[in-house]
């Protein structure tokens, strides 16, 4: 299920964290700003886009929460959440 795996591939990713979403659909990961400096959550949500083709909803920056939707294909989360 795309749900655990986006689950699982956030928290393991050092200054996200997220927890575990009862329904299938979003996920609210709460992202520390500071680490990967994020001053705007809409620029934040624009630069995902352009630099990992991976549409997210922006959140408030000052808490670091942005939506994401897990109806993407498996094979689209995994290749922009394993990207370098």
């Amino acid at each position: 299920m795309s749900r655990d795996f986006i689950y699982k591939a956030l928290n393991d990713i050092p200054g996200i964290s997220v927890v575990k979403p009862h329904a299938a659909f979003y996920i609210f990961p709460k992202i520390d700003t500071e680490k990967f400096n994020i001053f705007n959550d809409e620029q934040f949500a624009l630069d995902f886009l352009h630099e990992k083709q991976v549409l997210v909803v922006p959140g408030r920056a000052s808490t670091g929460i942005s939506r994401i939707t897990s109806v993407l294909f498996i094979c689209r989360i995994y290749a922009s959440l394993t990207r370098q």
